[in-house]
């Protein structure tokens, strides 16, 4: 399903910012149409995609082609995307054919956004701020730090949470600490799950926690809360003991830091 006033436009124009993107990949280009203008049930398919196909800095996904097929049969006309730098000043803009333009955006894009390391971190600070009032936000910087972490590392979240989990998706911290993985999917196709969104969200953060530990430096959320989803919870004014802590414990241990983690695209790179 769609929005009724896009089908029934005469020239449709998608207008959008290029940043990496989780589950997408990246943003703008045929995103405006689907999830954008999408029904609830459309939507919803779209996460289950990419919660089973993560995909943060890529683009030829199969999420990425299912926006790209719907944008096809809706007839987009035309693009225009921009790519701004970290102070939100505009760097570049392209447009033209939701395909084309935009993989020449992304290529733009990725020069700034993109963040080469020269090998994977046994541990990595990761900081979202500003995109850190609730942590359905906040987690983009636990998604943007897996692809920089050594499998049974840790991914250390610095997030303010001033909102905690989420006013509009209060439900995912339940899900994170009752369901396993396979359990979540199951409620998902069965529609048990009335926010498949959040049910989708929860598939990404519990697929991240098998694969190392995650801990969450913030006041917004309880240490309690956070152990009851299975993470680790330090307060703010404790990390620097943490780290201190985990120094000790491993004098070679390789940290990495995330400034602006919501929207940096990690991969290693031999030249950086």
């Amino acid at each position: 399903m769609v929005n009724r006033d896009v089908i029934q436009a005469d020239f449709r124009i998608a207008i959008g910012n290029i940043v990496p993107h989780h589950p997408s990949g990246w943003s703008a280009g045929a995103k405006a149409v689907l999830p954008g203008v999408g029904g609830e049930e459309t939507v919803a398919q779209m996460h289950f995609l990419g919660s089973r196909y993560p995909a943060l800095g890529k683009v030829d996904t199969p999420m990425r082609q299912e926006m790209e097929d719907f944008a096809e049969k809706i007839n987009l006309n035309f693009i225009f995307n921009v790519i701004l730098n970290r102070k939100s000043e505009l760097v570049a803009a392209v447009s033209g054919h939701f395909i084309k333009a935009h993989r020449k955006g992304v290529e733009l894009s990725r020069t700034i956004y993109g963040l080469p390391i020269p090998e994977l971190a046994d541990l990595v600070i990761s900081s979202t701020a500003p995109v850190d009032f609730d942590l359905f936000q906040g987690d983009k910087g636990i998604t943007s730090a897996e692809p920089a972490t050594r499998p049974g590392g840790e991914i250390v979240l610095v997030s303010g949470c001033v909102e905690g989990i989420s006013p509009a998706h209060p439900e995912l911290a339940d899900y994170l600490g009752k369901n396993t993985t396979a359990q979540l999917w199951e409620m998902l196709e069965n529609k048990a799950i009335p926010d498949p969104l959040t049910g989708a969200e929860a598939v990404v953060l519990n697929d991240i926690k098998a694969k190392m530990k995650i801990t969450f430096v913030t006041e917004g959320i309880s240490r309690l809360v956070c152990q009851s989803m299975g993470f680790h919870h330090v307060l703010p004014e404790k990390l620097n003991d943490y780290i201190a802590l985990r120094l000790q414990e491993n004098p070679n241990i390789k940290i990495g830091i995330m400034r602006h983690s919501a929207e940096l695209a990690p991969f290693v790179s031999l030249e950086s």
